[in-house]
């Protein structure tokens, strides 16, 4: 199947990131300048990092976006990176794009695999039994590399938690949960952390 990226899922991101770019633009060259080998962590140097994220060039979700935030982690001392593929984006994955995936997960600075999981919400996005194998595939990727998880889980509560439970020995987070109070008691019994963000 083609990528599912619709107008909706990225169109709406790239709006924003214009829409943000005009308070940036002040910060964007005293930032540059903040910011060199002797000084990598000056206060104004993380700005012009979300400026540089802002305004890539990438795709959502997928490899590219994967391949930036390794990118920027690299350049950054105080930045670090998390790759995956996010269920809205996930087709067509396939055995060779994990292998991409895996080559960036090994990178020094790269701390997590994520955003990953099953989302329900949507009706165009992948076939939900699709979904699951790339959540079946990634959290094995990450058993195998020892890293942390994060979950993104939509609409999808027990068939996450059903996939979650087949790999007993991987946790992370749950970004933004909304399962219920009886799953999340669960979670923490199984050593996953839930964030309420928002």
């Amino acid at each position: 199947p083609a990528p599912m990226m619709t107008s909706r899922a990225w169109g709406g991101q790239a709006d924003r990131a214009d829409a943000l770019a005009p308070r940036f633009t002040a910060l964007q060259q005293p930032a540059r300048k903040a910011a060199t080998p002797s000084r990598p962590c000056s206060s104004q140097s993380w700005r012009y990092t979300l400026w540089e994220w802002v305004k890539a060039p990438r795709e959502p979700w997928k490899v590219p976006s994967s391949r930036t935030a390794a990118a920027l982690a690299e350049r950054w001392p105080h930045v670090y990176a998390a790759a995956g593929y996010h269920p809205e984006n996930c087709a067509p994955c396939r055995e060779e794009d994990l292998d991409v995936l895996r080559d960036l997960l090994k990178r020094p600075k790269a701390v997590a695999v994520g955003e990953i999981g099953l989302d329900y919400y949507w009706k165009d996005n992948p076939p939900r039994e699709f979904q699951r194998e790339v959540f079946h595939a990634q959290l094995e990727l990450a058993e195998e590399l020892q890293l942390p998880v994060i979950i993104h889980d939509r609409e999808a509560h027990q068939d996450c938690l059903e996939v979650v439970r087949a790999h007993p020995k991987v946790t992370g987070v749950y970004h933004c949960y909304s399962g219920s109070l009886e799953d999340a008691k669960t979670l923490v019994k199984l050593g996953w952390m839930l964030s309420f963000t928002g």
